[in-house]
């Protein structure tokens, strides 16, 4: 993809397939070279479409089988409500039973007067005894069937809310899942920074040794655009390395305008200040190698750049000069007791 400033280029939003399916650029490729790519394209499209469609519906079923669950539950609630009700209507039924026999006693005692008053009041009593027997058997036996119903209905709602419990558990799980595969998928499109030396700036010849610029670049092993932020190298001599550089911290050239690196491409060729104080001092060589005050020389940084989705990354590289290159410092080699403190790539957002 060639270089263009942020405001020129569409990074404010996702492009399925890479920055090679934007409509400019399909509409520049040759007539042999458009069908295959739009085609591949429109898959990656419809591709992104449909998995995001399945996250979306996954989330809604979810929320609506928890809703469900809550109202039956609330409706549990209710029918046990009613249910106490009743016993309790039952319960009056009894206390209005005890005192009609009490009415039924005391119109017997004043009967006494009356022979026939009284046979026939006790004949009603007895007939009402007889009626009071026969609640009361029924009134027991829909008690005990009412207090079994209590208890059903008690298990029903416990269980119910241990279901619903259950499924709220497994719509977190669900959302869990749909949220680790989305971030699985921005991680699998994200771009990649390698430093590539294209020229190591030193030079033997005729027992003399002279220091040039040391030029470098960047290159996208990604399968997305990356978005140049910031750089920072340091060229130096010494037994050991450097201490390591923070990412984070201030040191760095910001990139104002940002710098666009497409997949598989290299951005400009970049290089060191010429004469740098430390390059200068280095006069002897040890064992056939350029070597500066008794050590080596380290060629170190790192470089920030950020995705079309607004992550932040950060690589950082650490080499070390030998047999007339620029070689990555291996942690033996360079004597480092850190060493993915200086070779790494991190995500810093």
């Amino acid at each position: 993809m060639p270089r263009q400033e942020v405001a020129q280029s569409p990074v404010g939003s996702y492009i399925p397939g890479g920055v090679g399916c934007d409509p400019a650029k399909l509409g520049a490729l040759p007539s042999e070279k458009a069908p295959s790519e739009r085609e591949r394209c429109a898959v990656a499209s419809e591709e992104y479409r449909v998995r995001q469609a399945e996250l979306r519906e996954e989330a809604l079923s979810n929320d609506l089988a928890e809703q469900n669950l809550l109202l039956t539950f609330g409706q549990s609630k209710i029918a046990f409500a009613q249910t106490i009700a009743t016993a309790l209507a039952f319960v009056a039924a009894a206390v209005a039973a005890v005192f009609a026999g009490l009415a039924a006693r005391h119109a017997g005692a004043s009967a006494r007067a009356d022979n026939i008053a009284l046979k026939a009041m006790i004949r009603s009593a007895r007939e009402a005894r007889k009626d009071a027997a026969v609640q009361a058997e029924r009134f027991s036996e829909q008690m005990e069937k009412s207090q079994e119903l209590v208890a059903f209905t008690a298990k029903s709602a416990n269980a119910m809310e241990h279901a619903a419990t259950a499924m709220r558990r497994a719509g977190n799980a669900a959302n869990r899942q749909a949220d680790a595969a989305e971030r699985a998928l921005t991680s699998l499109e994200r771009p990649f920074l390698v430093v590539e030396i294209v020229e190591s700036g030193i030079e033997e010849a005729g027992g003399h040794t002279t220091y040039g610029a040391t030029r470098y670049r960047f290159r996208n092993y990604g399968r997305s655009p990356a978005i140049l932020t910031r750089r920072h190298f340091v060229l130096e001599t010494g037994l050991e390395p450097p201490p390591p550089i923070d990412p984070k911290g201030p040191e760095g050239k910001k990139i104002v305008h940002g710098l666009i690196i497409g997949p598989g491409e290299g951005s400009q060729v970049y290089e060191a200040p010429r004469g740098l104080v430390l390059m200068s001092a280095i006069a002897a060589r040890n064992e056939g190698r350029p070597r500066g005050a008794g050590g080596n020389i380290h060629f170190m940084g790192y470089v920030r750049y950020r995705d079309l989705m607004g992550g932040e990354y950060a690589t950082g590289f650490c080499f070390i000069y030998n047999d007339g290159q620029f070689v990555i410092a291996s942690p033996i080699e360079a004597r480092m007791t850190e060493g993915d403190s200086y070779n790494y790539d991190r995500r810093l957002i």
